[in-house]
């Protein structure tokens, strides 16, 4: 896969689409700005989200990338079916990561903020386009982990079929004739 179509594949992905359809639909229901203690609990909750999803996440694809052998790889890839499912996990991980961090620096940008709050100030404004921002990488890594969750099922399909064709080429290797007989 070329980079101009791995581009096209990850704008036209319904991960990508959904994502960007929520965050339309966001902002035009969503006011201007918003109160810094929403936006303040939108973080917070978004990194403990994206902190456990990106913790399985990476447990899983260590588990996924080391379930196959050698031949089961050379399998793959003689189908060219190895490579889309690495580009899937690949871009799932990254855009968890810069989701996480995203989260992070916009949870500890938006504390100094919120100190009035605290203080039983009124409560300062938030852009929400900041917000919407987030929210679009946010959502598209989540839709993407759903995504690559798929491929972790496609590749144990994958996996079930090249052991069948394995079985059937060790069962045509065997004679037909084993010495045994129903007198044993």
């Amino acid at each position: 896969m070329y980079g101009s179509d791995k581009i096209k594949s990850v704008v036209l992905s319904w991960d990508f689409l959904t994502a960007l359809l929520i965050i339309v639909v966001f902002a035009l229901i969503v006011p201007v700005t918003l109160p810094v203690g929403i936006a303040r609990e939108i973080f917070s909750v978004s990194v403990s989200v994206l902190s456990i999803v990106f913790s399985i996440f990476f447990a899983a694809l260590a588990v996924v990338m080391t379930a196959g052998d050698n031949q089961f790889v050379g399998f793959l890839k003689r189908y060219e079916l190895y490579e889309p499912i690495l580009w899937s996990y690949r871009l799932t991980l990254l855009l968890l990561f810069f989701s996480l961090l995203l989260s992070l620096i916009l949870y500890i940008a938006i504390l100094p903020m919120s100190a009035n709050v605290m203080l039983q100030e009124p409560d300062p404004a938030y852009p929400s386009w900041i917000l919407l921002i987030f929210g679009f990488f946010a959502f598209w890594s989540l839709f993407a982990t759903a995504n690559a969750a798929l491929d972790a099922i496609r590749y144990a399909q994958y996996r079930a079929s090249y052991m069948d064709i394995i079985t059937s080429l060790n069962d045509n290797d065997l004679p037909h004739e084993t010495g045994y007989t129903e007198d044993n």
